[in-house]
């Protein structure tokens, strides 16, 4: 689980983000948009997504190549979800204002 930190903007709204892996993207990536009301980049990539589908299927590559770069996919799109998700409140104004500390290593350990 990542760390939790809390957007505002200046209506005084909040937004929570939480950094890590996010399964949700990594299988669905529209999906994943629309749950964040991101609706215009739900659309652009479920294109891209259809798109790369397109081509692989035209390139004819075997089925283990498939399955890597689907696999390859999915891990991108787990991993890159939470950064885009910051820059894009960042990028439409909205400001950290509160960040969940890191873990503190438990008793007896360095």
């Amino acid at each position: 689980m990542g760390r939790l930190s809390l957007y505002a903007d200046a209506q005084g709204r909040t937004a929570l983000h939480e950094s890590g892996f996010s399964w949700m993207a990594a299988f669905s990536l529209p999906v994943w948009a629309l749950q964040r009301q991101q609706r215009l980049l739900a659309v652009v990539i479920l294109v891209v997504q259809l798109g790369l589908g397109m081509v692989v299927a035209q390139l004819g590559l075997a089925e283990g190549t498939q399955l890597a770069l689907f696999v390859l996919n999915v891990l991108a799109n787990g991993f890159l979800a939470a950064p885009l998700q910051a820059w894009l409140l960042r990028r439409r104004g909205w400001v950290r204002s509160a960040e969940e500390p890191p873990p503190r290593p438990a008793r007896g350990q360095p």
